[in-house]
């Protein structure tokens, strides 16, 4: 997680210093997109170690996967993406521009999608 945190945060400065000329400020909009990646991130990685369960169990490999079962940690993944879009929505609204808003709450509606799933996963 502290690569995605030093990674946004080190290209855009230098943009700001050194492309653009302009003073090394953090703005809204990289503090945004700093913190959504920080939740999304990780999220994406585990839920991407959910198939491989069988495989890191083979090998003594314990994963959080292994430990807490599949269907925990899709519940975790999709829980951590529902605070990722629903953070976005609350940003959304605050942004000053009707065409922003429209555009930033249309795209986070991907929200309502793991909002659903969480509720009707089956339990294990």
């Amino acid at each position: 997680m502290m690569a995605v945190f030093s990674h946004q945060l080190a290209i855009f400065l230098h943009l700001q210093k050194y492309v653009l000329g302009k003073p090394m400020l953090l703005t809204k909009s990289i503090i945004f997109a700093t913190a959504f990646m920080c939740i999304c991130i990780p999220g994406t990685t585990l839920f991407k170690d959910i198939p491989d369960v069988d495989g890191d169990r083979a090998n003594d490999t314990m994963t959080l996967s292994v430990k807490w079962g599949k269907e925990n940690v899709f519940k975790l993944v999709l829980g951590m993406l529902m605070v990722a879009y629903g953070g976005a929505a609350v940003v959304g609204t605050t942004l000053p521009r009707l065409l922003n808003k429209t555009v930033v709450l249309k795209s986070v509606q991907g929200f309502l999608v793991p909002f659903f799933l969480l509720k009707h996963a089956p339990e294990e």
